[in-house]
């Protein structure tokens, strides 16, 4: 759906750092023939380290970042580092199962040369480290929320 919404003049970078995941992902770009979307195997976060990671065999999409022991270790990235100095960014995606902070601070260059970013966001109601960082940048408008979590989108506030 992203493919389409940025037409053939724009690109769909996509992050996924479970190798199955990962692998249906790359067959259905493959497939739909999505010349626009990039793949990456990786994790966003913070900065560039590896990070362990728990699978949840029930629900794929449910795997995370864990401290200490996890089900596979894979790289991970920053926004910053990864986009570096040239990119245009409008929109940002993040469904990152509770690790949404780390990715808000590996991205403030990004977030500060794209004057226009949107980013859609879920989010944990409990995690307040996360309102805190996002608050730095952006505006909220609450799109759906439950009893512990749901969706907003963030718009850049218009001074830094």
């Amino acid at each position: 759906k992203l493919s389409s919404l940025v037409g053939p003049t724009g690109t769909v970078i996509a992050f996924e750092p479970d190798p199955d995941t990962f692998a249906l992902l790359s067959r259905n770009i493959e497939v739909n023939k999505l010349d626009n979307v990039i793949c990456v195997p990786k994790a966003v976060g913070s900065s560039t380290h590896n990070v362990a990671m728990k699978r949840n065999w029930w629900n794929t999409a449910n795997t995370h970042v864990v401290q200490g022991d996890g089900d596979f270790t894979i790289g991970c990235t920053s926004l910053d580092e990864y986009l570096g100095d040239s990119n245009t960014v409008d929109f940002i995606l993040i469904d990152a199962e509770g690790y949404e902070t780390p990715i808000l601070q590996g991205m403030v260059n990004t977030i500060k040369k794209n004057p226009n970013l949107r980013i859609l966001t879920e989010y944990g109601l409990s995690d307040q480290s996360f309102f805190q960082e996002a608050s730095k940048y952006f505006s909220f408008t609450l799109l759906d929320h439950g009893d512990n979590s749901g969706r907003m989108i963030l718009k850049r506030k218009l001074k830094l």
